[in-house]
Parts: structure tokens; sequence; C-alpha cells
């Protein structure tokens, strides 16, 4: 289960294990991981929030899992498996998702996906990239700050993989900014 306090706070529980109280910097129950790299390691949140574009599978390890994931990793671990370059093939998509809230207040997200082949069956690229921005409906009355919900988000993550069919290399890149 994904808890969303705020825009910057995600926090995963699972299996009904799970640390009490936001803003306590209590280590989370579920590690969270893109591929080989940790995404959950500061405090009970997450530090990028998991565009699930281009994935190629999501696996979750019932916990506990310390062994491998670390003891962040009580209830289990969560791991999203993006799709692999192809060093053989050209490939390219792209999703537009545009939405109202009332009758005036735009959300849009937008994903895209771009595989590249560099030397066929050796070297390929893999670059993936979203843009959100949402407008904000709530009024925070205590603070005074009108569209209080409102949120920009933009990130990506470049795959590279290098090598043949039987021995491959493959390297993340990943980067968000909200």
């Amino acid at each position: 289960m994904l808890n969303r306090a705020s825009a910057n706070f995600n926090n995963f529980t699972a299996r009904g294990i799970a640390t009490n109280g936001y803003g306590a910097n209590l280590q989370s129950t579920v590690a969270i991981y893109i591929d080989e790299l940790p995404i959950s390691s500061n405090g009970n949140s997450t530090i990028l929030d998991p565009s699930l574009y281009d994935v190629q599978r999501i696996e979750f390890l019932r916990g506990p899992q310390g062994t491998l994931f670390g003891s962040g990793s009580l209830a289990g671990a969560l791991r999203i498996i993006t799709n692999s370059p192809d060093p053989n093939a050209f490939d390219a998509s792209f999703l537009a998702d545009l939405g109202m809230t009332g009758s005036d207040l735009l959300r849009q997200r937008y994903n895209g996906m771009v595989n590249i082949p560099l030397v066929r069956d050796h070297l390929g690229l893999r670059i993936v990239g979203f843009v959100r921005d949402e407008e904000g409906y709530i009024d925070n009355v205590g603070t005074g700050v009108d569209n209080a919900n409102a949120f920009e988000s933009w990130g990506g993550r470049a795959n590279p993989c290098c090598g043949s069919r039987q021995i491959a290399s493959r390297f993340s890149c990943a980067t968000q900014k909200k």
C-alpha cells in the first residue's frame, strides 16, 4: 500500500507491518528498488517517486529480506524491473494523460520512451522521461496557501546496455525534480 502524506513523501507498507508516524525519521519496513537502485533510503520515505512507465515487471518478495535488501525490508522488498535496452531495434512510445478536476483545474502527465541501438548486437540506450503538472484544488486556511496540493515534477532515467546476449553489463541513472 502506498501512503502519500504529501507530494514529497511516499511511504510503502506491506502485510500489515509499518512504522508509526510521519516525520519521525523511522526506517521503512519495505525496501523499494528500481532495478538494483535503492530508492527507500532516507528515513521512511522514498527518494524518487517511482514512475511506472516502461516497466517490465514488479516483484514483491515477502519479508524479512534483510540479507539481500538490508534492515529496511522487514515486511518485504518491492522491486520495479524496467525494460532493458535492445541493441538491435529502434523503439519509441509516448503516453499523455490529461484530466480535469472540477470545471477548471487541469491535470497533465506525459511519459515518453526511446530505445536507440548504438552498435548492433553490442550497445543500446533506453531513455525514459516524464513530466507532471497538476493544479491544486485545496486551500489551506491555516497557512493561507491557495492550491496547497498543486504538484509539478519531472524526471527520467537512462539505461545503457553493452555486451552480447550471453554477457551483458547494464548501468542505470535516474533523476527527478519536484
